[in-house]
């Protein structure tokens, strides 16, 4: 089994947000860091965003430590603005009432 296969191996059991993207949300109803193990013996922690029912989805760290500092405000609703690509890009959250 290559790197490659375990990852994929250990997203199994998420529902991700089919074509989503960090842009396409919305709302937040929880917030979690969860350890993927790979084949290999490494492992990696990602932030996983719940949207609605099981729906999933990966977050770079720096937009889950924005909304992170949101949750504790009970701010639930996000807009999500890009700036830049690639190594340079960097994302900005606002709460929305």
């Amino acid at each position: 089994m290559n790197l490659w296969d375990s990852v994929e191996d250990a997203s199994k059991e998420f529902t991700f947000l089919k074509g989503g993207e960090v842009l396409d949300l919305k709302e937040v109803k929880e917030l979690y860091k969860h350890t993927f193990e790979y084949a290999d013996g490494s492992s990696s922690d990602k932030y996983i965003a719940v949207l609605s029912g099981d729906l999933k989805l990966a977050l770079p760290v720096s937009v889950a430590r924005q909304i992170k500092a949101l949750i504790v405000e009970k701010v639930t609703k996000v807009k999500i603005i890009r700036s830049g690509e690639g190594l340079a890009t960097t994302w900005t959250v606002a709460g929305l009432q």
